[in-house]
């Protein structure tokens, strides 16, 4: 009986023995499993950051990437224009001085126009298919509100906005001759204002304020053809801070319509454009591009007639009254 119990009491020892070396072995385990997840858990959270920070590294090389292809786009329309030059320059090469002077000087004139704008712009007969795929007719007094909303939504919708690229103005030529030689001096300055026909903003489906405005002004003015009683100008206006331009459509009785694409405004209701008291509808277009007596420094109308500069609000308000 004796040993009997002692035998029960070795076997529970070892069992109680057996299950203290199961308790460490299992809790030596999950020390090893916690301290594995804590490993992968930081590696999780340094993966994470690294990915977030290739995000960053993606985004930024895709910003470098448009601006290149910005740059390319650039530097191809720049070849494109001096290309264009080079047959002229080519055939003037053979002239005397004078001649071979006055060739480049008018050549200048002719990359300048670019720079300064004005009526040449204003193109009516590039624009002869828009107007019929757009309206479909020429000036009609019943639907004049309707068809003028519709150029100021096509030319809206149709040409995106866009900054100017660089361009050369030619400030001054020189020419003499040693012997055989030419020696030309050309004084070169690189601006980032310059202007697009009416059929180059339509092909190239952008530009800015100025080109949009007068792509509209060309519609309009094919569309009201030989009508004597509405005039058609561009209005650009600068103020301290900033420079815009629109369209102006003045009605012989004084009153306006003023279609702005690239601001997206219009003198009217929902999809018609109406005719309003003139220095009433000029100060609220003023007061939309936030334009007062304080800040404002110069204006330009330009019509297919000419061009009438003014230094004051008061004075854009007597040109259209």
């Amino acid at each position: 009986m004796v040993r009997g119990v002692a035998y029960l009491e070795k076997t529970a020892s070892a069992i109680a023995l057996s299950l203290i070396l199961a308790l460490i072995v299992l809790s030596i385990f999950y020390y090893i499993t916690y301290l594995e997840n804590v490993r992968l858990k930081n590696k999780i959270e340094m993966l994470t950051e690294e990915n977030r920070e290739l995000g960053v590294i993606k985004e930024e090389y895709e910003k470098l990437l448009q601006n290149y292809t910005k740059l390319v786009e650039e530097y191809n329309e720049a070849v494109k224009t001096i290309k264009e030059y080079e047959h002229e320059i080519s055939v003037i090469k053979t002239l005397s001085v004078i001649a071979f002077r006055d060739k480049l000087i008018e050549l200048a004139s002719k990359i300048n126009e670019r720079v300064y704008g004005g009526k040449n712009f204003i193109r009516s007969n590039e624009v002869e298919d828009v107007v019929n795929n757009i309206i479909g007719h020429k000036f009609n007094e019943e639907t004049l509100g309707r068809d003028l909303y519709q150029v100021f939504s096509y030319v809206m919708r149709t040409i995106k906005y866009s900054k100017d690229s660089i361009y050369p103005v030619i400030r001054e030529i020189n020419v003499s001759v040693e012997d055989t030689t030419y020696n030309i001096t050309v004084k070169v300055d690189w601006i980032t204002e310059v202007y697009q026909t009416p059929s180059e903003t339509l092909e190239r489906g952008e530009g800015d304020c100025e080109d949009i405005a007068y792509l509209a002004a060309s519609i309009i003015q094919n569309y009201l053809g030989e009508n004597k009683d509405y005039e058609v100008y561009v209005l650009q206006v600068v103020w301290d801070g900033g420079g815009h331009a629109a369209v102006v459509v003045r009605h012989r009785n004084g009153t306006i319509a003023i279609i702005d694409p690239a601001g997206k405004y219009y003198t009217g209701r929902v999809n018609v454009v109406e005719f309003d008291n003139a220095g009433e509808e000029l100060l609220k277009w003023f007061e939309y591009w936030g334009i007062n007596e304080y800040n404002f420094k110069k204006a330009r109308f330009v019509s297919i007639i000419g061009e009438a500069y003014v230094d004051s609000i008061e004075s854009a308000i007597s040109f259209l009254d």
